[in-house]
């Protein structure tokens, strides 16, 4: 990975303020894969028009920032998804996105919003949700550990809610 500083820079117009972190990688157990599928392999332009995505065998780029797949960042398939996982640098806990296909040619990236209340009562019910607190007592972040039939009920429940969408262009 070029800098995983930057990683976590570029991924931010995906990402909530208050951010959901996963202690593992997910889904946990399952194998990263070494490389990133062929069917993913192109050239995207997000349905706004304003951003980028280029996807190699080892590598992504979004907007000029490269990521490639390493003991940081992890690509796994469970069922008919494909996780992103970045860990991130301050505390070493992992982002999670939810990556899938919505047709042949848009590619639908999806992450948990934790200022969305519904969507953390929601992850109350199902896992272990701690609260992390900065000074001032507002929420920092949210960190989750759940098990498979727990992940798997959230992606059901439509709990990763914030989506960004790729049209394929190549």
């Amino acid at each position: 990975m070029k800098n995983p500083v930057m990683i976590s820079i570029m991924l931010l117009f995906l990402a909530a303020c208050t951010e959901v972190y996963f202690t593992e990688s997910q889904p946990e157990g399952k194998k990263a894969l070494k490389q990133i599928p062929d069917n993913f392999h192109g050239f995207y332009l997000d349905l706004d028009g304003k951003d980028t995505l280029q996807i190699n065998a080892v590598s992504f780029e979004i907007s000029n920032d490269e990521g490639y797949i390493s003991d940081s960042i992890e690509i796994k398939k469970w069922k008919n998804y494909y996780f992103l996982n970045i860990r991130e640098d301050q505390h070493g806990y992992w982002n999670v996105y939810l990556i899938r296909f919505t047709d042949n040619k848009t590619l639908e990236v999806s992450m948990m919003d934790g200022d969305d209340s519904v969507a953390i009562n929601m992850l109350m019910t199902v896992t272990k949700v701690t609260a992390e607190e900065k000074s001032d007592g507002k929420v920092d972040y949210y960190l989750i550990e759940p098990s498979r039939k727990e992940l798997r009920y959230m992606i059901d429940k439509g709990v990763f809610s914030s989506k960004t969408k790729y049209s394929r262009i190549d």
